[in-house]
């Protein structure tokens, strides 16, 4: 674009004057005095124009448009890690009813209850018909207790990412396995390997999630130098 002025002096001739021309938002264009069109980053040319006296006023962003939200893990880890903690709810509260329906006198029992909880209930019951007192099955609820409140709490912290809760019950609940399996119990051995599967998956997802905070967390400043 060439601008023509009059002055004292008579024409003062050709002197260039900048056209802005938007072409999105960071490429701009200018014609420059022999008409040919020339791109420029458009921080460029907004500083140029203080240069020139010609500021303007960059158009506002819409914040609805600015992607401000943090970095989300993947769900899909999240349930698998609650799916393999509340397998110690299971545990814990299926080992319960196993208890309470042998002292019942009941005829069942659920599967993927621990089995050394039905040990130390069958042990207690088998004594009390040698003749011991009665009392003594005291022992065996107290046993039961520690190892459901064990399992539950292997389920809590389980939920709350601790890998040492899932190794704990995971290796409590593998020894489990084993015994049932020496016991000949082979459709428990079978719950508790299907059991086992879905601890272990709580865990390594446990484990990646771990991975992810360990990754995404913000870099600590470091102490500020001693005051002299």
């Amino acid at each position: 674009m060439i601008k023509t002025e009059k002055s004292q002096f008579g024409s003062i001739g050709a002197i260039p004057q900048i056209a802005w021309i938007s072409l999105g938002h960071r490429e701009v264009s200018h014609y420059n005095v022999a008409g040919l069109l020339v791109n420029t980053s458009s921080d460029n040319i907004y500083n140029m124009s203080n240069l020139l006296g010609l500021e303007q006023e960059r158009p506002p962003v819409d914040p609805k448009f600015v992607d401000v939200s943090p970095a989300r893990p993947d769900p899909s880890l999240v349930a698998s890690v609650k799916r393999g903690a509340n397998w110690f709810y299971w545990i814990a509260g299926l080992s319960v009813i196993n208890s309470v329906a042998f002292a019942a006198g009941a005829n069942f029992h659920f599967l993927a209850g621990l089995g050394i909880t039905e040990i130390a209930d069958a042990v207690m019951d088998e004594f009390v018909k040698q003749g011991f007192p009665s009392a003594i099955r005291a022992l065996a609820i107290g046993f039961d207790l520690i190892a459901v409140i064990g399992f539950a709490l292997c389920g809590y912290f389980g939920n709350k990412l601790s890998r040492t809760a899932f190794i704990v019950g995971i290796a409590f609940y593998f020894v489990d396995a084993l015994i049932t399996l020496l016991l000949g119990d082979l459709f428990m051995t079978g719950f508790h390997a299907l059991a086992l599967y879905g601890l272990i998956r709580g865990f390594l997802a446990t484990r990646e999630l771990k991975a992810y905070q360990r990754a995404t967390a913000p870099a600590s400043m470091p102490p500020p130098p001693p005051a002299v």
